[in-house]
């Protein structure tokens, strides 16, 4: 169990049956704060705190989501003038990443 303030804003970091919860407590009061996380910790050992968890992710997994979304137009990123002549991706990526490319 961790407490801490972040800018004015407490904030708790705890562990529950292997899952990591790192949750605002939305308030600047340390008692209140204090409170609110022992609440959390025990909604936590009930299964009724959410938790948002993403896994590790393969970079050949993140490469080829990137690609993907980048095929299809999603915009990822703002995009930079300075870029503009700049290789793609895939071929820079696919001469050192590719699974086909010898050593």
């Amino acid at each position: 169990m961790s407490l801490w303030k972040r800018g004015r804003q407490y904030w708790t970091d705890f562990t529950v049956n292997g899952r990591r919860y790192r949750k605002r407590l939305g308030t600047t009061n340390l008692r209140v704060a204090t409170r609110r996380e022992r609440e959390m910790i025990e909604e936590a050992g009930h299964g009724r705190l959410s938790v948002h968890e993403q896994g590790p992710k393969r970079l050949s997994e993140a490469i080829e989501a990137y690609l993907s979304a980048k095929r299809t137009g999603v915009p990822l990123a703002p995009s930079n003038s300075r870029r503009s002549g700049s290789a793609s991706s895939r071929s820079i990526l696919g001469m050192c990443c590719s699974p086909r490319s010898p050593r």
